[in-house]
Parts: C-alpha cells; sequence; structure tokens
C-alpha cells in the first residue's frame, strides 16, 4: 500500500514537470496562444525589461557618506543641502557601471528602506526617483515615521 502511494505520487510529480516543461519551450517560442502578442511589453511605458537582478548597492548616512555599497560613485552621492524650506532628508545616489543609467524607463527597479547601518531599528521610510540631469543616479526623499522629511541612514538597490 505505501508503495503504491509512493509510486503514484512520483508519477503525479513527474507529470506536472514534464508538463511545466512543456509550457516553458512553448513560452520561449513566441508563448502558448492567447498569451501576450509580440508587440505588447510586459514592462509598460519601460524602455527595457526588468529580470530582477540587483546589480548595485549603496548603504548612505544620514549626513550623505557612503557607508558601504557596490559601485557606488562617492564623487556623486551626497545629501542634498536643505532649501529655505528646511526640507532635510534629499539625497543623490550615484553609481558606476554596470549602472550607467538607472532610470525607470531603462528598466531599472529601485528599492531604498531606512536603515540603522549597525544593529537596532529605526522607523521611517524613503521615495526614489530619477534624478533629473544624472542618469546614474538616484533621488532618495527619507521620512521619519510620523512622515516629516529628515535625515536617515538608509540603504539602495538597484536591479535590472
Amino acid at each position: 500500500m505505501m508503495r503504491s502511494k509512493s509510486a503514484l505520487f512520483a508519477l503525479s510529480l513527474c507529470a506536472a514537470l514534464v508538463s511545466g516543461i512543456a509550457l516553458a519551450a512553448a513560452a520561449v517560442n513566441d508563448g502558448p496562444v492567447g498569451g501576450m502578442d509580440a508587440d505588447m511589453d510586459a514592462a509598460g511605458p519601460a524602455l527595457n525589461t526588468n529580470e530582477g537582478h540587483f546589480l548595485c548597492t549603496a548603504a548612505i548616512t544620514a549626513a550623505g557618506g557612503v557607508f558601504s555599497g557596490q559601485y557606488v560613485n562617492g564623487a556623486l552621492t551626497f545629501r542634498l543641502p536643505p532649501p529655505a524650506g528646511n526640507l532635510h532628508g534629499s539625497y543623490q545616489v550615484a553609481f558606476l557601471a554596470p549602472c550607467p543609467n538607472v532610470q525607470i524607463a531603462n528598466g531599472w527597479f529601485r528599492i531604498c528602506q531606512i536603515d540603522t547601518l549597525t544593529t537596532g531599528f529605526a522607523n521611517g521610510y524613503c521615495t526614489v526617483a530619477d534624478r533629473a540631469g544624472v542618469p546614474s543616479a538616484v533621488f532618495v526623499q527619507t521620512f521619519n515615521a510620523a512622515g516629516v522629511p529628515a535625515d536617515l541612514p538608509f540603504t539602495l538597490s538597484v536591479s535590472r
């Protein structure tokens, strides 16, 4: 009885794998009938699609210095000086190759997260945007838990 259950399970698993391989092959070869048309772009208006591989990372201090990271351009990474309205938490983070143009329209995906860069925890959040005039950079705005712009350390990762 136990052997027949094991054999039945193995047979079901093989059938699922074979059909999965067939579907994957059909997707590679112009996709299955009823799938996406060839002229449709899954990434929407982006010029390139995102494969989901993190390539460049940065850990930035509250003062805007580079704590650590991979392919960070330290010369073009800094905290922007607060304007007359005293808006804190504005940063520019720039990258070197292989991340020379991290704009969203080129298929780049950017994630930022408030981080203590040591032990413990920090409350807050951050947003990202293309940095006008500097295609290799990302504009980051950090906010405290109350939603007020504040100078906070964070990590930034970009994937493609």
